[in-house]
């Protein structure tokens, strides 16, 4: 049977972490896959904006869209850093990027802004981050979803709403998260908390069954 792909998202607070790069880059060896597809939350960035206070308070949907461009700059800045890597705006360029071996690096904006025609689209709130939006790409394109975090996790499996009510993942993530197949929340080693594979059941696989990208010039 033919392999789902992978979402990974990689939580803001995890990008001030020294060895990201090499435990990401070893992590990626472990997923059972080499089609992945890596993006980025907002990290203390979108944590500024939302505490925002007074007159300076930008409006909620204005708000969602400089979030969205932050995760950008944030994801391309991560593609910079991860050898082998190439930034993608389309499922298209992702698919170009798998074939010539590299991990595609998803700058959501362009793919949000044309989700924006589709009745299901995600709501401008704060109900909303990185993690639905990871959900909502994984949804989209039949893939699995990785969400990476930088948190205490629970050592048992629990459902999305109570993920939400810990506070680690977003209040519109049972909804995003609803139409993808398999999705886990884990820790990196070298994260805050010992790593920890959570949920409806774990998709990324102990051994190196994953095709590992060449390296290649940058």
């Amino acid at each position: 049977m033919k392999k789902r792909p992978v979402v990974i998202k990689v939580g803001g607070s995890l990008l001030t972490l020294k060895a990201l790069i090499r435990e990401l880059d070893e992590f990626l060896d472990h997923v059972g896959t080499h089609q992945v597809v890596l993006l980025t939350g907002g990290g203390l960035a979108v944590k500024s904006l939302r505490n925002m206070k007074g007159k300076a308070r930008l409006p909620e949907e204005q708000a969602h869209w400089q979030c969205i461009r932050l995760m950008s700059d944030l994801t391309r800045s991560l593609c910079e850093q991860l050898p082998n890597s190439v930034a993608v705006s389309t499922w298209d360029e992702v698919e170009a990027a798998w074939k010539s071996d590299r991990y595609p690096c998803f700058m959501v904006e362009s793919f949000l802004r044309t989700d924006e025609e589709n009745k299901n689209h995600l709501p401008h709130t704060w109900d909303v981050s990185s993690d639905s939006i990871a959900a909502h790409l994984a949804a989209k394109y039949k893939a699995n979803l990785i969400l990476l975090k930088a948190c205490e996790l629970p050592a048992r499996q629990v459902k999305a709403e109570t993920l939400v009510k810990k506070g680690i993942v977003d209040a519109w993530f049972p909804q995003a998260v609803k139409k993808v197949k398999r999705w886990e929340v884990r820790n990196l080693p070298g994260g805050t908390a010992p790593e920890i594979a959570l949920d409806l059941s774990s998709i990324a696989g102990r051994g190196r069954s994953r095709r590992k990208p060449r390296r290649v010039p940058r």
